[in-house]
């Protein structure tokens, strides 16, 4: 079995980081108020302009690129890797770092020492821009485990996806969609093809 996995959203909560950090900074910042905690992305749960959002990210992306990973991500994709899955990490992140002063080299370093330092195994690290359906055909993805919408509408035209679970995901549904909650109930859903 191949499988993909996306980083942020998937391996990283970023919707928890977003709503703690973003709610700091627009509230000090700019007395921007939190509205719609279901919205994805800071632009929109802030209702935010896209320069404030980069100045939000410019100022965030430090720590969000040091934040851990989610409960048992590392522990979950090593045993999936001994019992011989092929793990597919395949991420968006580097496609616009303008909001920031890290280029996409530096970005794609601090990616792999990350991995490495959380000890989550993978066959292979693919940096994709804008769609992630070229990868997935490319590396004949069995399942892609992601959390965007809008990923999600695009791959389950052809792919299986389970959708990590999150506010802004709610209203997805798709024939080829399996809703997931937790890595260990990833790891359930996929012994459960196999």
């Amino acid at each position: 079995m191949r499988l993909g996995v996306d980083i942020d959203g998937v391996l990283t909560d970023i919707e928890q980081f977003e709503l703690d950090y973003g709610s700091r900074y627009y509230l000090t910042s700019t007395n921007r108020h939190l509205k719609k905690p279901d919205g994805y992305g800071s632009d929109e749960i802030f209702d935010a302009s896209n320069e404030e959002d980069c100045d939000f990210w410019g100022m965030a992306i430090y720590d969000y690129v040091n934040e851990p990973p989610r409960r048992f991500a590392s522990e979950v994709l090593n045993k999936l890797k001994t019992e011989g899955v092929e793990i597919f990490i395949i991420t968006n992140r580097v496609s616009d770092l303008s909001y920031c002063d890290i280029t996409i080299e530096e970005m794609k370093r601090i990616i792999v020492k990350w991995l490495k330092k959380h000890k989550i195994p993978y066959d292979q690290l693919i940096f994709t821009e804008g769609t992630k359906l070229t990868a997935l055909r490319e590396n004949k993805i069995d399942v892609m485990v992601e959390d965007s919408p809008k990923m999600i509408s695009e791959i389950a035209k052809e792919f299986k996806v389970f959708c990590f679970d999150e506010r802004y995901n709610q209203k997805l549904r798709h024939e080829n969609m399996t809703r997931v909650f937790s890595w260990y109930d990833i790891y359930d859903k996929i012994k459960g093809l196999y």
